[in-house]
């Protein structure tokens, strides 16, 4: 049963875990497609950021951000010298900055924590054919459990009406 209840949780999660991000009261999560960041996350990771308005950014900070109609997730690697607050990125098995720096603006979280290969069962379960697919595991399962129970009942019994025949 329990086990039924963490696939019906992560089923119904993994519903709202999109490329794009997902935030909930300033937490995002987001699905790794690339890897630009390996060695830190890989593609299939799920990533945790967290964004509130007064978030201070210092280089060697892991921050999701937009930039032409995608999320990115890279790590600062310096602050432009200039006084317009510019950031430059980098994945961290990239060997040279990204092309663009980054402004605050743009930046949509900064980095908490990982949960690896977890995307991989988020980004199927968002299809037609793996919903449908995790939707007939769970009542396998469930009607399983309520076979396994209705036959452990039903040995119980047995199991009394023979101790009552031999007295």
């Amino acid at each position: 049963m329990f086990l039924s209840l963490i696939v019906i949780v992560l089923g119904y999660a993994g519903l709202y875990i999109q490329p794009s991000g997902y935030s909930l009261i300033g937490v995002r999560t987001s699905i790794v497609r690339s890897g630009s960041m390996s060695g830190t996350f890989e593609p299939g990771d799920i990533i945790v950021s967290y964004y509130h308005n007064n978030q201070i950014y210092t280089p060697g900070d892991i921050v999701t951000f937009k930039r032409n109609n995608s999320v990115v997730t890279h790590r600062i690697t310096r602050e432009s010298i200039t006084e317009d607050g510019a950031y430059f990125t980098r994945g961290d098995s990239n060997s040279v900055d990204d092309g663009e720096t980054l402004n605050k603006e743009q930046i949509i979280g900064k980095y908490l924590f990982k949960i690896p290969m977890l995307g991989f069962l988020a980004a199927k379960l968002q299809t037609d054919t793996g919903l449908i697919g995790a939707i007939c595991f769970i009542l396998v399962f469930l009607l399983l459990g309520a076979i396994i129970r209705e036959w452990k009942e039903n040995s119980t019994i047995k199991g009394e009406l023979s101790k009552n025949e031999e007295k």
